[in-house]
């Protein structure tokens, strides 16, 4: 017998991504989305490090994963694209983890 979960692996992704973008702080997903939008103007491709860098401390936020639905909704918007390239990030804390590199889809 075959139980059906209640949701699909992209569903719980999707609700997953949302609900870190609610517990950002206020102004985060705006200053974060703003800052993906002239990284993307500059750069033809790019690494979430590269955001962070461009945002400083103008929108500090508890929730640091909420940069992860900043960079699905730049997506969606069509401003970017992932690829499957990764990346060394270059940021102390995160140790050198692999970061997925974007691609601008804006004309450069």
């Amino acid at each position: 017998m075959t139980l059906a979960l209640p949701f699909t692996g992209p569903e719980l992704r999707d609700e997953a991504v949302d609900r870190v973008a609610r517990n950002a702080a206020p102004a985060f997903n705006d200053l974060a989305f703003a800052a993906v939008c002239r990284v993307a103007k500059r750069r033809h491709r790019f690494i979430v490090d590269m955001v962070w860098a461009e945002l400083g401390e103008a929108a500090p936020t508890h929730e640091k994963r909420a940069m992860g639905a900043v960079m699905v909704k730049a997506s969606r918007a069509g401003i970017i694209e992932p690829t499957d390239e990764f990346r060394a990030s270059e940021q102390r804390n995160c140790h050198s983890n692999p970061r997925r590199v974007w691609r601008s889809l804006w004309r450069h």
